[in-house]
């Protein structure tokens, strides 16, 4: 099944928010059989996802997930082909690097004001490369940049080539894509954020104009709420009391004062203002939820507009159970604002972990993890009802993902069985060319003469090479015409599954400790 994650967002550029991120892709495509859906945003700027094409031990393993299906991107509106996007977007930012453009933050290139001459020219080379369908121009660059002793510029060109790579391969193959939902059927970052904002300022209970009903949404505001706080006020864990008062009040005044709130890239720039112009810390703060809110609700509108995804929407008591997933979102991403992400409405706080995160610890065993995932879906991508080809979309919660992992074992556990079954049936087959040579030989050995008695001393010879003979064109004929493996394909699958299996097995038991 498809599945989006909301970790991949771009703007999540920790190092610990990377390596969640990894971490999750590698839960849902070892454990679950699932296929990573990612947005034209997260394929060429999310630096979770970058990571995992840069490094040199998962480089490899990622464009296999690619090319196996298990990392597709989803259709953007007139976006044309990742290539396509990307060229516009360095165009744009190289004819005005101070408009409102692409800011890349996902390429290995310096953030500050001293490195925007060396950025400039790393994206020409980058633009050229995808313009020429020539990834080697950096790969040249890289090897000058070798001899002449900058090890750091040799290594920046190969993540370049890397990104090149994936881009290219990801602009080449039809496959690669997720269809885009139909435009009627999408819902803006303004729905999610109106629904959150009704079930504030309803108490938690819902709204009748939101189709609220039940009180999930009022339960989920109730775990969140700190000790003693009023059900209309309530508060995510770790806020100081007002925060999310304040929050609202920011919306509403954004709201009257701007258009164009489809954007989040603008709400960002109208965040920062009232960062920047605050009065007191507490106000700060609540700019700094409103952005963590806004992040959750572009993730909505983006996994909103992705076809037969594993989706929050789907519940039993629907416009409810969707508040409560924002909620829940929210929860957990906000703890990370108060430990370990990088707000972008604090300019100089931004500015500074930026450039002291730019270049992650590369020697994580996640990066290594991400292989044996790899090695996994090889195995098994011949398998056609392995592929997520599914019809409607299913709830993400916890057990869709249970009942997903136990079909994705199953199928597993179905291709040893039918490799045994393939190895068995060619041993009946070898018996059965034997026992007919065999009668055959005793036929010609009761038909010859006594003076023929030394040819039958060779006999048993002569009947056994003509058997393996036998054997092996038989089994090329239904391997050729009939698609079926050969005998030493079949046991070579089945040693794989077992392999598999036990990466599976020791994936899950990572989840239950992480779940304890």
């Amino acid at each position: 099944m498809y599945v989006y994650l909301f970790r991949f967002d771009s703007v999540r550029t920790s190092p610990e928010e990377i390596r969640s991120a990894l971490e999750e892709m590698h839960r849902q495509i070892l454990l679950y059989g699932n296929t990573v859906v990612l947005s034209y945003n997260q394929i060429t700027d999310s630096m979770a996802f970058l990571a995992g094409i840069y490094n040199e031990q998962s480089y490899g393993a990622v464009m296999n997930l690619i090319r196996n299906g298990r990392i597709k991107m989803s259709r953007y509106a007139g976006a044309g082909t990742p290539s396509e996007y990307m060229q516009n977007a360095i165009k744009k930012y190289l004819d005005d690097e101070t408009a409102d453009t692409f800011r890349f933050s996902g390429l290995p290139t310096g953030t500050r004001a001293a490195d925007l001459e060396e950025k400039r020219r790393d994206l020409k080379l980058v633009y050229e490369a995808l313009r020429c369908s020539d990834p080697w121009l950096l790969r040249r660059e890289s090897k000058r940049a070798d001899v002449a002793g900058d090890a750091e510029a040799a290594r920046r060109y190969v993540m370049l080539e890397h990104y090149v790579q994936m881009i290219l391969m990801l602009s080449t193959r039809e496959d690669t894509y997720i269809p885009e939902r139909a435009a009627g059927e999408n819902r803006p970052l303004t729905y999610y954020l109106d629904l959150f904002l009704e079930s504030c300022e309803a108490g938690g209970d819902g709204t009748a104009e939101a189709g609220v009903t039940g009180v999930t949404g009022g339960k989920a505001c109730a775990e969140l709420a700190g000790p003693g706080a009023e059900r209309s006020s309530s508060a995510p864990v770790g806020v100081e009391p007002g925060v999310l008062d304040r929050s609202i009040r920011i919306i509403r005044e954004i709201s009257r004062e701007h258009d164009m709130l489809l954007s989040r890239s603008l709400w960002y720039r109208w965040l920062r203002e009232r960062w920047e112009a605050a009065p007191d810390e507490e106000t700060r703060r609540a700019v700094e939820f409103t952005e963590a809110l806004i992040d959750i609700c572009y993730n909505f509108t983006v996994e909103r507009s992705i076809t037969s995804v594993l989706g929050h929407e789907i519940g039993e008591n629907g416009v409810a159970d969707l508040i409560s997933a924002i909620w829940r979102e929210l929860s957990s991403y906000w703890k990370g604002f108060n430990t370990i992400h990088i707000p972008f409405c604090n300019r100089n706080l931004y500015a500074e972990r930026m450039e002291a995160h730019r270049m992650y610890d590369e020697s994580w065993e996640t990066f290594d993890e991400l292989r044996k995932v790899d090695l996994v879906i090889s195995d098994n991508v011949a398998h056609p009802e392995d592929v997520t080809e599914c019809g409607l979309p299913e709830s993400l919660d916890r057990e869709t993902l249970r009942r997903q992992h136990r079909r994705w074992v199953g199928s597993i556990v179905l291709g040893i069985f039918r490799n045994i079954g393939v190895a068995f049936a060619y041993i009946l087959l070898f018996i059965g060319i034997q026992e007919v040579l065999g009668m055959a030989q005793s036929l010609f050995e009761m038909s010859v003469e006594e003076t023929a008695a030394p040819l039958v001393r060779h006999v048993d010879m002569v009947t056994a090479v003509l058997g393996i003979i036998i054997f092996g064109i038989v089994s090329s004929m239904l391997s050729i015409l009939g698609g079926v493996k050969d005998i030493l394909d079949s046991i070579k699958q089945i040693g794989f599954a077992v392999r598999d299996l036990g990466y599976i097995a020791a994936a899950g038991r990572r989840e239950r400790r992480r779940e304890r």
